[in-house]
C-alpha cells in the first residue's frame, strides 16, 4: 500500500472543468473529474450504492439494520484500514437516506489497489463468520442506546 510514484500528472483543462461520464450501464454511472488545483499526487474516490433493501431508511427495522451493518463492516475492516492509514490511505463508510456512501482518499499511486481490496473484503463478508463481530457490535450499540436513554 505504500506509494512509490509521486509524479504529478500534467494539467488537462478538459478533464478538470467539469465531471465526465466515463462508464454507464443499466445500474451504474461512473464519473471522473481531474483536480488541477493543488498539484498533489493524491486521489479521492467516492461511490454511492443506492438501495431499498430491507426498507432501508424508511422503517425502524431497516434503519437499525444499516446501523449494525455499517458497524460490522467497520469492525471487519479495522485491521486492514489501520494498515492503510499507516500508508496515508483513508476509508470511510456512511449510510445516508438514499444509500451507502463509500469514500477513499490517499496517494493516487496506491488508490486502485486500495479501492479494489476494500470492495473485495466487503464482498467476502457474505461468506465470513461474523457472529463474534456482530455480538460485539450489538453489545456496544445496546449499551450506547441504554446510556442515551438514561441521560
Amino acid at each position: 500500500m505504500i506509494p512509490t510514484d509521486f509524479e504529478i500528472l500534467n494539467e488537462n483543462k478538459t478533464l478538470s472543468e467539469e465531471p465526465t461520464l466515463i462508464y454507464s450501464d443499466n445500474n451504474t454511472d461512473m464519473w471522473y473529474q481531474k483536480d488541477d488545483s493543488f498539484d498533489q499526487p493524491k486521489a479521492i474516490v467516492q461511490m454511492r450504492v443506492y438501495t431499498t433493501d430491507l426498507n432501508f431508511s424508511s422503517s425502524l427495522e431497516g434503519s437499525l439494520f444499516v446501523v449494525l451493518w455499517q458497524s460490522c463492516v467497520s469492525e471487519y475492516l479495522k485491521e486492514y484500514t489501520y494498515m492503510a492509514a499507516n500508508a496515508a490511505l483513508g476509508f470511510g463508510l456512511n449510510a445516508g437516506r438514499t444509500g451507502v456512501d463509500f469514500s477513499w482518499a490517499g496517494y493516487s499511486d496506491s488508490m486502485p489497489a486500495f479501492v479494489a481490496q476494500i470492495l473485495k473484503k466487503v464482498t467476502e463478508m457474505r461468506s465470513a463468520d461474523l457472529e463474534e463481530i456482530f455480538d460485539q457490535v450489538k453489545e456496544a450499540h445496546m449499551l450506547s442506546w441504554k446510556n442515551a436513554y438514561l441521560q
